[in-house]
């Protein structure tokens, strides 16, 4: 496989050795013949490694932290903490993509410097179908709403490029035309002061296929339970984007919409929807009580670093069905997360193998008392943002030009017969899984 500058292996992923080679094909992974990875032990536990510490710097103001961090009785993860301290070279931005792509791709703009992952997004692993964007409840891109939330959740926002985190509630109001609306998420909890109540892609309800003869079960959607509820006295807006403007695309009696129809749906009573009409514009002027017109991107997140103290089984993101599983659970796995301290902005992959025996990840518990303890209880704001399989940062390597990856080159994907040529899950530890969302680095433009 040919890749261009910033779009090839990193040199920290050596040849294949034969016994790695051997355990992935055992259990049915394809293997390209040209593919680079660490060389590690005989199973999983091949990619359970310490590492030695180190930091080095990025560029002016910004330092990257390499090292492992001891969990007793041997178990361990390895922690990549960005911490930029000075922000005078350098500035943040939220990128967020209608269909997910490989992170190493944003490395083609010649001002990144690192991006990590963000938001949770539609995962489903059927070949056709999905929502017309990927990324879940709230969406803000490039001073554009894409989507509106659902369910309240944690939103990183970028404003006039300072990065933030907050907790945005699942109401608002928008402008559909002339008239003013006012809408709640159908996750919301309450709906009874809304003129219309918004259902979007992550009202969907994706489970695990047991029947499956896969030893890994696929994941796909409940078609049945992706349609709004029927009555005979509603009527479905649907609001999609035309030519980079919400607008209304469709307006239906009776309800029974795909959630996937347009960007969002606004489910209402026919007397709201009259004075509607199809190509009316849609501005969204507040959503959670915060003005739109401030916010230059946004996209929702996963749980508050501090949850990770409290009752998990609680947390609205662990009974959410368009995630099929809970992810913030008293469960070791791999975290990704974002936060602020003393010493600045953070952006870190605590990393792991969910299938060896002692490189498992963290605990929310053990993220947020392991933060605590390095920033002496000085975090002003923290998010975990999607873990596990998409845990992923990238970084810039100026001297060997390249983009370096930090955290799962055990990655395997499922197969896409035409480019792959194989049925098998295929080990693809450089690119990494797909993502929506992303937290960016980059340059001043001068």
């Amino acid at each position: 496989m040919e890749h261009s500058e910033w779009d090839r292996p990193s040199t920290r992923a050596e040849r294949l050795n034969s016994d790695a080679r051997k355990w992935l094909e055992e259990r049915d992974v394809y293997v390209p013949d040209d593919i680079t990875m660490p060389i590690r032990k005989k199973d999983q536990n091949i990619f359970a490694v310490r590492i030695e510490e180190q930091e080095q710097e990025v560029c002016h103001g910004v330092t990257l932290h390499a090292k492992t961090i001891e969990l007793g009785d041997g178990h361990f993860t390895n922690s990549y903490n960005l911490c930029v301290s000075d922000s005078s070279e350098i500035g943040f931005e939220i990128r967020s993509t209608q269909k997910p792509q490989y992170l190493h791709k944003l490395f083609r703009d010649e001002r990144m410097y690192a991006a990590i992952n963000a938001g949770f997004f539609y995962l489903s692993d059927e070949s056709e179908g999905g929502p017309v964007d990927a990324s879940f409840n709230m969406c803000v891109r490039d001073g554009r709403v894409v989507s509106l939330p659902a369910r309240s959740s944690q939103v990183i926002v970028q404003r006039n490029g300072i990065l933030e985190a907050q907790t945005v509630e699942a109401y608002g109001t928008v402008l559909i035309g002339d008239r003013d609306v006012a809408w709640a998420g159908a996750k919301s909890g309450d709906e009874s002061n809304a003129d219309a109540v918004l259902y979007n892609s992550a009202c969907c309800h994706i489970y695990y296929d047991t029947t499956s003869d896969f030893r890994v079960k696929p994941r796909l959607l409940d078609h049945q339970k992706n349609t709004t509820p029927v009555a005979h006295d509603v009527c479905d807006i649907v609001v999609g984007v035309v030519n980079r403007q919400l607008r209304v695309t469709d307006i239906r009696s009776g309800g029974n919409t795909d959630f996937f129809a347009g960007n969002f749906v606004l489910h209402c009573p026919q007397e709201i929807a009259s004075r509607i009409r199809c190509g009316d514009s849609v501005d969204p002027i507040a959503v959670g009580g915060i003005a739109i017109k401030d916010i230059q991107s946004a996209i929702s997140v996963g749980a508050a670093i501090e949850d990770g103290k409290g009752d998990l089984n609680m947390l609205p993101v662990n009974n959410d069905p368009s995630l099929a599983n809970r992810p913030f659970l008293d469960k070791r796995t791999a975290r990704a997360v974002a936060y602020k301290d003393v010493h600045g902005i953070h952006l870190r992959v605590f990393d792991a193998a969910r299938d060896s025996d002692f490189f498992k990840g963290l605990t929310p518990r053990e993220t947020y008392d392991i933060i605590m303890a390095e920033s002496g209880d000085s975090m002003e704001w923290g998010v975990h943002l999607d873990g596990s399989q998409s845990a992923r940062m990238m970084v810039r390597d100026e001297v060997q030009k390249i983009c370096e990856p930090y955290g799962n080159l055990h990655y395997t994907r499922w197969p896409t017969r035409a480019l792959d040529r194989t049925d098998r899950y295929v080990f693809d530890p450089f690119r990494g899984r797909k993502v929506a969302s992303s937290i960016c680095l980059v340059k001043h433009s001068s």
